[in-house]
């Protein structure tokens, strides 16, 4: 597993920020990537951090409803090239979608959940140089609870080994070319992919794995975005000192 890197981004890097998503297990109306964190929607902080982090250009997808208010909220005066675009039904779909804005020629696109807002500088630049090196790779952090399994929900009937066991995050980033072709890939019956990484190790390309960040945890219930609102003033004080969070 590679530590985060702290030098620039591959040239002429792409980013996908998959929003297109409505975040029903937080129970609001209100798609959690578009719950306000800090006085800004989730989905801006990682846009900000892509920003930083001098990728080429993004594109953010969103639900259809959303894609006007987007359009006229993202930032203009960047350096880097900003589409928002349509979602589809599926984050496959979704992912889908934002690909076909990726110029052709693009050596490395990253692809990363909105609901993952704190998204450091170092882990992003080191997946996307692994995909550079090795065709696909994603952050991911070793599981370091004692793991239990059990069908019924109810009572244990082993504990399974950790030592062998991570967690996946985002960012992944692949080749568009390999992106290109786990997007393409017929499903197989009920057993549609997770991710992008789980496509591109049901095509014999397994990703490189990244270390991830605690921090860069997934928004998927109520209790998340209260931690997360309580951790974003303590992370805003360290932009000063912590290149990582320069963005904030």
């Amino acid at each position: 597993m590679r530590d985060g890197v702290r030098r620039g981004i591959p040239k002429g890097t792409w980013a996908i920020l998959a929003a297109g998503g409505m975040g029903i297990r937080l129970g609001q109306a209100t798609p959690k990537q578009f719950r306000e964190l800090g006085g800004k929607p989730l989905y801006s902080f990682a846009l900000e951090s892509f920003l930083a982090a001098g990728v080429h250009g993004v594109v953010v997808v969103v639900p259809q409803a959303c894609v006007g208010a987007v359009r006229r909220s993202v930032p203009t005066q960047t350096g880097s090239t900003i589409v928002v675009c349509q979602g589809g039904a599926r984050r496959r779909d979704s992912v889908a979608a934002g690909l076909r804005h990726v110029p052709a020629e693009t050596r490395i696109v990253v692809v990363h959940d909105a609901a993952r807002p704190f998204l450091p500088l170092s882990v992003l630049r080191a997946v996307a140089w692994a995909a550079a090196e090795s065709s696909a790779s994603l952050a991911v952090l070793p599981v370091v609870d004692t793991l239990k399994r059990s069908s019924s929900g109810t009572m244990v009937e082993r504990t399974v080994d950790r030592s062998v066991l991570y967690r996946a995050q985002t960012p992944q980033a692949f080749s568009r070319e390999l992106l290109q072709r786990v997007l393409d890939a017929p499903e197989t019956e009920g057993a549609s992919p997770t991710d992008e990484a789980v496509g591109a190790e049901l095509l014999g390309a397994p990703p490189c794995m990244v270390k991830g960040s605690v921090f860069c945890f997934k928004i998927t219930t109520q209790d998340d975005l209260d931690m997360a609102r309580a951790l974003a003033p303590w992370l805003t004080a360290r932009r000063n000192e912590d290149e990582d969070w320069s963005w904030l």
